[in-house]
């Protein structure tokens, strides 16, 4: 049950990131982005393509963490 849960999480993690990468994929290359810094509101200048990164390093864990937990549930039923 708690796996479930944890699945229906990054599920929800991994669409917020493809529609962030949706996102800055529509934006000038050029174009200024700020990323927050955690536990503040303190915003930072970056660049998209820093930003599309990092999304893509966190969609890639997130997928990986997904298919490990569904491949755990299979084996443990």
């Amino acid at each position: 049950m708690m796996n479930n849960q944890k699945v229906l999480e990054i599920e929800s993690e991994i669409s917020l990131h493809k529609v962030l990468q949706s996102e800055l994929s529509q934006l000038k290359a050029n174009a200024k982005v700020y990323q927050k810094q955690h536990n503040s509101d303190i915003y930072f200048l970056s660049s998209v393509d820093h930003e599309m990164a990092e999304s893509r390093s966190k969609l890639d864990y997130l997928v990986a963490e997904k298919l490990r937990l569904e491949t755990k549930k299979i084996s443990t039923t």
